[in-house]
């Protein structure tokens, strides 16, 4: 795993001398959600924005699929790619669409002809595609195509180098077990992991900082193999700083990635294969149950594929953004549509009027107006509003709006130091199963679990009825089935036509039902609980720690944008800054806070229970050392169980009240060398 990313070093001196600003500002922009039903004047109009948004969700799912198998077509024939942006984007739309002779024409180029031609050779003959009839889309598009690159992008941003690390884990790994020449001979043990992991740490931090000089000698062999591979040219800064700013140079490499990975499952699967049929063969419950766990080991050793390029697989109608123009081209009268495009600005009061109503309060926002914009599925809708003092100057607004990034404690002035020394200083520790456990000093727990969330915004009992419902219909399950033995993630060229050709015929089954208004219900019924439910918890901090002025509350910097099988995706920053929002919040280093227990500040181990080490529980050895029992029993192995997440939020409290009380210093234990 990568270095986690700090918006701001935590050890750096204060960089403001003034003190963290706790102000609730004013941003620039906010979004009201509603349900569109309540707004709207019609059902006529309702039903118009829910074809379109049916239209538009067809469209971008093609064209997810026609891009995704164009490059890789590029890249099997070792060809450069183009730049995927918005130009490329419409072409490829422009390709899977047709429209009337109205309106200005697209420019021809040799790009828009190559995919043309890839269209007709390539695409249209796996399905017999029928091109989309693309009139009246000419505003809502281009919005299309922005949120399409965006997604692309974003996909190498936040992915790439996690996947590089994945990769170097584990073939550097490899290469540095056939090449380890050390003193430990127990490959299991735990002092040869820790070596394996910093040296490989090392690595990752050399090649991603671009300092390959640093490389350790024994992987230089490994390195000099892969580097022309994994590292592309004219790096600026680092790699991870190269990847956001220049994202497409980064497609190929991650296609050499997910090869290697393919390549290494396909060798996996090989073996799975040979020892399913000696399963077959074998006659003796034993020898079967050794061969069963020998296919269970080379399971976990199948790496997960990632997608080079994100598709839409769901058929669910997702958001589309309509402005002015939209709504004028989609849902207004014939006559009239040219007069009111020509003075767009002047009539936005006229259109909106026409097909809203604009006199609810939910247009009335104190300090903001209403920004002629909104995003809807058809069932759910998003309003935006921008703040009164907004310019269009990036420069004019740096003085007016402040940045939603959150403090570290080091960032208090002398000033709040001596105030919160008086107050209830409350930690809190994120995490994935529990998004934050929080404790003051007088042990008053307060906990906001993802499953609690999930019961409160009614995910789990939304999932229940979606899945009850889905059951009714045999052919979805069916269709579904079928397709789930294509892998949409896979790297050749041929057999990602083949996954296309199976989503077609699946989607011809399945689509009726997913666009359904009451998927969409259920998705906006979730969303609305869900705010409830994080107003709730705020609530709670209040009735359990007092007066949201008479405390401060220290969060850890903790941060993980990756999944856990089960507890799907979870809040992070996001949370975080919700809690800033009502009060006093600063962030703080989480360094050695579950590593060293909270009592002796030794290091601690996960608790082994069955040969499975236990996450959420902890074990000190150190605590009961000398303690009656080992004294009377010397055999007696007696370890103090410590629960994880309360282990380091009493250490936390322990970091904040050095900090608050010996001239800004962390205990040596938690300071980082």
């Amino acid at each position: 795993m990568p270095p986690k990313k700090k918006t701001k070093d935590p050890d750096k001196p204060l960089e403001n001398p003034k003190g963290v600003d706790f102000t609730k500002h004013k941003i620039p922009f906010k979004s009201i959600k509603t349900s569109l039903k309540s707004i709207i004047k019609d059902s006529d109009t309702q039903k118009k924005i829910n074809e379109l948004v049916i239209r538009v969700n067809d469209i971008v799912i093609d064209t997810y699929q026609f891009i995704k198998l164009y490059v890789l077509k590029k890249l099997n024939n070792n060809q450069d790619i183009p730049t995927l942006d918005d130009a490329f984007i419409k072409y490829c739309i422009t390709s899977l669409g047709t429209r009337d002779n109205r309106g200005k024409k697209i420019a021809v180029t040799p790009l828009l002809l190559e995919i043309q031609a890839f269209y007709t050779t390539d695409f249209q003959p796996i399905n017999n595609h029928q091109k989309y009839q693309l009139n009246n889309l000419s505003y809502t598009l281009p919005y299309v195509c922005s949120s399409i690159e965006v997604s692309i992008k974003n996909n190498i941003k936040e992915h790439f180098i996690k996947r590089l690390s994945k990769f170097i884990s584990i073939f550097g790994g490899n290469y540095y077990e056939e090449h380890y020449t050390g003193e430990l001979t127990d490959r299991n043990s735990k002092e040869y992991k820790k070596e394996k992991n910093s040296l490989l740490y090392k690595v990752k931090k050399c090649i991603i900082e671009n300092k390959p000089q640093e490389i350790p000698t024994i992987m230089i062999g490994w390195y000099n193999t892969i580097k022309d591979k994994i590292i592309p040219n004219n790096i600026d800064k680092t790699m991870a700083y190269d990847c956001k700013a220049n994202p497409y140079k980064y497609i190929s490499i991650s296609y050499y990635l997910n090869c290697e990975f393919e390549k290494h499952n396909d060798i996996i699967y090989k073996e799975i294969e040979q020892w399913q049929k000696k399963v077959a063969k074998a006659r003796k419950d034993n020898t079967i149950k050794k061969y069963n766990d020998k296919i269970k080991e080379l399971n976990c050793k199948i790496i997960k594929l990632f997608q080079l390029i994100p598709l839409r697989n769901s058929c669910v109608p997702k958001y589309i953004f309509i402005d002015s123009a939209t709504l004028v081209n989609v849902i207004g009268d014939k006559g009239n549509k040219g007069e009111l495009l020509e003075e767009l600005k002047t009539n936005r009061d006229k259109i909106w009027n026409t097909y809203f109503n604009m006199n609810k309060p939910i247009f009335k926002l104190k300090d903001y107006k209403f920004n002629y914009t909104l995003v809807t599925d058809g069932i759910g809708c998003s309003l935006h509003f921008k703040h009164k003092n907004y310019k269009e100057n990036k420069k004019d607004n740096a003085n007016n709006f402040e940045s939603n990034d959150l403090d570290y404690i080091n960032n208090l002035s002398d000033e709040q130091i001596e105030e919160f020394k008086n107050k209830k200083i409350v930690t809190a520790d994120p995490g994935k199963k529990y998004l934050l456990y929080m404790i003051d000093d007088d042990n008053k727990v307060l906990k906001y679990s993802s499953s609690q969330r999930n019961m409160e915004s009614l995910n789990t009992r939304n999932k229940r009825i979606k899945n009850k419902n889905k059951k009714q219909h045999q052919e979805i399950i069916n269709a579904e089935t079928k397709l789930s033995k294509y892998n949409c993630k896979i790297n050749n060229y041929e057999k990602f036509k083949e996954y296309i050709k199976e989503k077609y015929k699946c989607n011809k089954i399945i689509k009726k039902y997913y666009e359904e208004e009451l998927n969409r219900k259920l998705n906006w019924r979730t969303k609305t609980y869900r705010q409830k439910s994080e107003d709730k918890f705020l609530n709670n901090i209040e009735k359990t720690y007092g007066n949201k002025d008479d405390i401060l509350i220290c969060i850890g910097d903790w941060s993980n944008k990756n999944t856990i099988k089960g507890l799907g995706s979870t809040m992070g920053i996001g949370l975080k800054r919700l809690v800033a929002k009502k009060y006093n919040t600063v962030l703080l280093d989480e360094y050695n806070t579950s590593k060293l227990c909270c009592n002796c500040h030794k290091e601690n181990d996960n608790k082994v229970i069955n040969s499975k080490s236990l996450f959420r529980l902890l074990t000190c050895k150190h605590c009961n050392d000398g303690s009656f029992e080992n004294l009377n029993n010397p055999s007696l192995k007696c370890s103090k169980f410590l629960n994880r997440d309360i282990n380091s939020c009493v250490n936390m409290q322990c970091i904040v009240k050095a900090y608050l009380t010996e001239n800004r210093k962390r205990p040596m234990e938690f300071t980082r060398l």
